[in-house]
């Protein structure tokens, strides 16, 4: 439903949510918002029976919000003025974190300058991707978060696939992510979905398998968005920078950054070992992170058929040679 779109603006709780569009429903089929119908109602589309002093609780939130008021001795209205207000603060709000992920990015180099100087504090080595490989299935292995920047999130390709790649890093994500759910993991993604069609067409060496180990993709993203609270996927338009991943089991200590050539694939990944450094990292990505758009019920819809038209964009572009 369009309305549901408001949610994550509105800085309410679902629940209260709930009660916010039960309002307006009774309003607009010319039936009291009284709490009397609005437990009713509640009842009826939950299956869950809200406490009286839950539900007064409730709506004296939203009364406080100013997004609804009271119009009568126990009769309630949703307050659009309020509606409006709310979302610009929210607008405002955003626009605040977006100056200040603008601020953090252009440090980034001092940051990073100030730290490397002090050869003490600052472990730092190049690793040929075998290595890396090898290292990071250590680290996801006692992980409680697993932080990191990518063009495509690798966790939705099928075992299969990620097999003919050799890539067990995502391999193991999907063991303790999906099949488990005992690791939590922050996907920034700019959804560039010509990287899982390279990755297929590599293995599978034709445009039109390429095209449908996608489609398969799609699906297994639509699921993970559905079934998988532990994986939190943000999508940030035009992603750019340095790929970075951040494993944490208690603190924030490793830091890999990716060197990419002109290949689909990373020629190797520089291993920072740094708590201080990894930290400040870890601060830039969670500014990003909030700054995004999170992909969830309420937008996933719109998201996947951008990515299908994008994918038969890429797929027409391979197919008459303006892509290679």
């Amino acid at each position: 439903m369009e309305i549901d779109k408001l949610k994550e603006w509105l800085n309410i709780t679902p629940q209260q949510f709930e009660l916010l569009k039960i309002i307006l429903a009774l309003r607009t089929e010319k039936i009291p918002a009284s709490p009397k119908n609005i437990e009713k109602e509640y009842f009826e589309k939950s299956k869950v029976r809200l406490q009286k002093p839950n539900l007064f609780t409730a709506l004296k939130k939203l009364l406080d919000a100013n997004l609804i008021t009271k119009v009568g001795q126990a009769d309630y209205s949703v307050n659009i003025s309020g509606i409006k207000s709310a979302i610009i603060e929210s607008k405002q709000n955003l626009s605040s974190k977006l100056d200040q992920v603008d601020a953090l990015a252009g440090n980034l180099d001092n940051i990073f300058r100030r730290y490397a100087e002090n050869e003490a504090m600052v472990g730092v080595n190049f690793l040929e991707y075998d290595s890396f490989d090898k290292k990071m299935l250590n680290y996801i292995k006692i992980a409680k978060n697993y932080y990191t920047f990518s063009r495509f999130p690798g966790i939705t390709y099928s075992p299969k696939l990620l097999k003919l790649l050799g890539r067990n890093v995502e391999t193991l994500l999907i063991e303790r992510a999906i099949n488990l759910k005992d690791l939590n993991v922050h996907y920034l993604t700019g959804f560039d979905i010509i990287k899982p069609f390279q990755h297929a067409l590599k293995v599978y060496h034709t445009i039109n398998k390429a095209k449908q180990e996608c489609l398969d993709i799609l699906n297994r993203l639509d699921g993970i968005i559905t079934n998988n609270e532990n994986i939190r996927i943000h999508y940030l338009k035009n992603i750019s920078g340095l790929d970075m991943i951040i494993p944490e089991a208690s603190n924030p200590e490793n830091l890999f950054i990716t060197v990419r050539g002109n290949n689909v694939d990373p020629v190797g990944v520089i291993h920072v070992e740094s708590r201080e450094t990894t930290r400040r990292a870890k601060d830039i990505f969670l500014s990003l992170f909030e700054a995004s758009e999170h992909v969830n019920e309420s937008n996933k819809k719109k998201i996947l058929a951008d990515l299908n038209n994008d994918l038969n964009r890429v797929y027409r572009g391979f197919k008459n040679g303006t892509i290679n």
